[in-house]
């Protein structure tokens, strides 16, 4: 008889949905090295649970005849270019085959061999395990998509926890689901599949698990405002503005480059200016991990461009719950932190912008959510941080409606 197992996908952030579930039935945990550390080993073990590695399935020798094999695929791919029908897509889009057709074929080794390596060793796991569960955060990208599209092809059920709340409408990649079922925050992250077309049998609103930490963390706020003053040496009597950045904007047409750059700017800009004016003010700006490889100096050569020293913020990419807990006003980019701000029950501001307007409305009227066009940023900062009325009107208004975007306020999506 198969031992059960589960195979497990998740972003650290979700690691507790896994133990919960190993807590109630104790499995093996399959996944990749990516996904596991020895901490994670250690918490699936004192569940009674074993943690499978499937690198550790494949030999060098049984890669090295995947990477071959992939490679005769390929020059079958390169093969097809020639086709008449290949040509008449390329030319419809008047695309140079010089760069196109290199481009395409460079990837397309690639992301070949890595897929057949993936799903060689599913094969093998399914030789070995009775798999129960297929768990992923995404089911978009080539590793995710081809896991729970093999999942389909040996029917086992396949979970795609959202790892973020949706906001904009589906575009390219984003109009599908892959996944059996998709699990969502709230009605607001269901809507977007329920324009798509999707049964709404296959879409479950559970809360974000990754959010229940704001439940304990609203009772400690000003634990955590003393923590992030200390660490930062900020200004005690002053509030605190956290900025989160968006994304580069290179995964669609419709996305702005230079978006990040410019919205950072107008941040700047707008702390430099308020300062300037005898409002008090600490910043902190909160980056994507994703940015890691140029968000800080792109971070420090937009401060030096609205005159901004170094030395008078704190840029960070981790504990974005506390800083948040602890701010006095978030604002962002058509982003999650906005509601995450909620949950904290701090007000927030949403910086409109083209690709957000052509995607949205991103935010409805009523959740007390501020909305304004970067060159309106001050305005708004000195309403939400000075007019304690509009203020406790905002708190009221977004402490009404968060359930809209995310169903458990209490920390029990888990």
């Amino acid at each position: 008889m198969k031992q059960a197992a589960v195979l497990y996908l998740l972003w650290s952030k979700n690691g507790l949905v896994l133990l919960n579930y190993l807590s109630q039935k104790p499995r093996v945990v399959l996944t990749l090295a990516q996904y596991c550390n020895d901490e994670v080993k250690r918490e699936i073990e004192l569940r009674g649970s074993r943690l499978l590695i499937l690198e550790s399935l494949l030999t060098k020798s049984e890669i090295d005849k995947l990477r071959e094999a992939s490679a005769t695929r390929a020059e079958q791919c390169k093969a097809l270019m020639t086709d008449a029908s290949w040509i008449s897509w390329r030319n419809r889009f008047s695309a140079d085959p010089s760069i196109t057709d290199a481009i395409i074929l460079q990837n397309f080794v690639q992301h070949l061999f890595e897929g057949m390596v993936i799903v060689e060793m599913l094969e093998k796991v399914h030789q070995q395990f009775f798999l129960e569960l297929v768990l992923v955060n995404e089911d978009y990208m080539q590793l995710s998509k081809t896991v729970v599209c093999w999942a389909k092809t040996r029917n086992i059920p396949s979970l795609h926890l959202a790892h973020a709340l949706q906001l904009a409408k589906p575009y390219t990649v984003h109009g599908q689901l892959s996944a059996d079922v998709v699990a969502v925050f709230g009605e607001r992250g269901a809507e977007p599949y329920y324009d798509l077309g999707i049964p709404p049998d296959r879409i479950r609103i559970t809360g974000n698990p990754a959010w229940d930490i704001y439940a304990q963390y609203k009772q400690k706020r000003e634990l955590l405002r003393k923590y992030v003053i200390t660490k930062y040496a900020f200004d005690s009597e002053a509030p605190i503005l956290l900025f989160g950045t968006t994304s580069r904007g290179e995964h669609s047409a419709l996305a702005d480059d230079a978006l990040i750059d410019n919205t950072l700017i107008t941040v700047f800009q707008a702390y430099a200016e308020l300062r300037k004016t005898g409002f008090a003010l600490n910043l902190i700006i909160k980056d994507r991990a994703s940015n890691v490889a140029f968000g800080r100096n792109l971070v420090m050569a937009a401060a030096s461009e609205a005159g901004v020293q170094s030395n008078s913020f704190a840029y960070v990419t981790s504990e974005t719950e506390i800083h948040i807990t602890a701010a006095d006003v978030v604002v962002s980019v058509d982003s999650n932190l906005t509601v995450e701000a909620m949950l904290a029950e701090v007000p927030a501001i949403n910086l409109i912008n083209e690709p957000g307007v052509r995607l949205g409305p991103i935010f409805d009227g009523g959740s007390g959510i501020v909305e304004v066009e970067p060159n309106n940023l001050i305005n708004a900062l000195v309403g939400v941080l000075y007019d304690t009325d509009f203020r406790a009107q905002l708190l009221e208004a977004s402490k009404a409606r968060v359930h809209y975007y995310n169903s458990t306020i209490d920390g029990t999506a888990t």
